[in-house]
């Protein structure tokens, strides 16, 4: 991280209107946050893919020691595999020049494709497998939204935005686990792996079709550019 930071090009800096310290700031952040909607949009898209789509700790013990038979061994595999995977959707989120809402809608409907994928396939190899692209495009579509909501956000918001960021993921995580936790013994894990790639399909189609609406332009269209900040 040290190193990071000192291999930082200064020249490519660029100064922020600080955010002035007053009382009802946090709540300003909520207001604006309320009032923008393609923010809206996005949040609960990530809201989505971060509760039935991202909390594989849940979904890979739950396969590993069900249907695939594979115990403690099995579940170290997935998780080193899963490691491999966010490492490569790293350098994919680092390759791209621009993180635009078009990658975020396309990684959100992957990634759901594939976890519904994932709950059919009936070797430990073959989940295995499927884990790498998941656990890129989640890292992938993590660091869009994160980008898109902080550089598209006024300067002086930008902070309270990322604690709106922080809270979303808070949120997705603590009811995600438990729900999924709950659908893997009610259902059996492969259903909750379906239920949660449908979902996330579904999120990101919704997505799509509320950009286009407050853009005033197809769904196509709304995936290639991204909406106006205050006029969306």
């Amino acid at each position: 991280m040290i190193a990071a930071v000192l291999g930082m090009r200064r020249r490519e800096f660029h100064r922020l209107a600080a955010a002035d310290r007053q009382p009802g700031a946090v709540l300003d952040g909520l207001r604006y946050v309320l009032r923008t909607p393609w923010l809206l949009v996005v949040l609960a898209l990530w809201f989505v893919s971060g509760s039935v789509g991202r909390n594989y700790q849940v979904t890979m013990a739950a396969m590993s020691a069900g249907p695939l038979e594979s115990g403690a061994g099995g579940y170290g595999l997935l998780s080193t595999v899963f490691a491999v995977g966010t490492v490569l959707g790293g350098f994919l989120a680092a390759a791209r020049p621009r993180l635009t809402l078009r990658l975020l809608l396309i990684m959100a409907f992957l990634t759901g494709l594939v976890q519904a994928l994932s709950g059919l396939m009936p070797s430990l190899w073959s989940f295995a497998a499927l884990m790498v692209p998941i656990a890129a495009g989640a890292v992938a579509l993590d660091t869009t939204v994160s980008a898109r909501a902080q550089l598209d956000s006024p300067d002086a918001m930008r902070g309270r935005v990322i604690a709106a960021l922080s809270i979303v993921s808070a949120a997705a995580g603590a009811v995600g686990g438990p729900l999924l936790g709950w659908l893997s013994d009610t259902l059996g894990p492969r259903v909750a792996l379906e239920v949660g790639g449908v979902a996330c399909l579904s999120a990101a189609l919704l997505a799509a079709v509320g950009l286009a609406r407050l853009s005033g332009r197809t769904v196509r269209q709304a995936i290639r550019l991204r909406p106006q900040l205050e006029n969306a």
